[in-house]
């Protein structure tokens, strides 16, 4: 239903100013590492002390000239970027809990924070890249609206044959006839047990 959709400069112009706030502006954003030694909430000052004093230990050796990367994959206790070399990748403002999200919005590319202490216990975080707020031109993301906009057009077009066909069913026509009409295929399915997957369709969804 999307392939002869026509998309108008008016329409990509119109998404853009409604969307612009939402979906095509960049975040505020940065590109981290960390490295965490994991703390029970319920830990008792000797056990917090000594997490503390890991990461501190870690942090001295990365401020003598050691790899981030490598000393995370060898202590790191975060099984989500440990392999990674502590690599969170890009986050915005908020994505982390508050005492991360300050520390690490806080540095510039290429600085490493001191001891940073959470619910999960005691980090070090390394900036790599800072990409600041900006608004994304319409020509960077024109072709994403009109995906966009050709999906939902498409979207509409299937809905209104749908009920269609609908209509045709409760006026007498047979499947075989509405396929033959729209240049498709009945498909017959084996006897299927209750929740199986349809073929082609997969599983059906819960209506509420």
């Amino acid at each position: 239903f999307g392939e002869n959709v026509e998309i108008t400069e008016e329409q990509i112009t119109a998404d853009y100013e409604e969307n612009l706030s939402s979906k095509y502006t960049q975040p505020h954003e940065v590109h981290a590492r960390h490295i965490l030694v994991r703390v029970p909430r319920d830990a008792d000052d000797a056990t917090r002390a000594t997490a503390r004093g890991k990461v501190e230990d870690l942090k001295k050796k990365i401020d003598g000239g050691a790899d981030f990367g490598t000393l995370a994959k060898e202590t790191s206790e975060d099984p989500g970027s440990k392999e990674k070399g502590g690599d969170l990748g890009f986050f915005p403002r908020g994505r982390m809990v508050a005492e991360f999200d300050e520390a690490a919005f806080s540095l510039k590319p290429g600085e490493v924070s001191e001891v940073v202490e959470t619910p999960f216990g005691f980090h070090v975080i390394k900036v790599e890249e800072v990409r600041e707020e900006r608004q994304k031109p319409i020509e960077e993301v024109r072709e994403e609206i009109v995906a966009t906009l050709k999906k939902a057009s498409a979207s509409e077009k299937a809905k209104e044959a749908a009920a269609q066909d609908e209509d045709a069913i409760a006026g007498g026509a047979t499947l075989d006839q509405i396929a033959a009409k729209r240049g498709l295929t009945v498909e017959r399915p084996e006897a299927m047990a209750r929740g199986a997957a349809f073929p082609s369709l997969g599983r059906s969804l819960q209506l509420t």
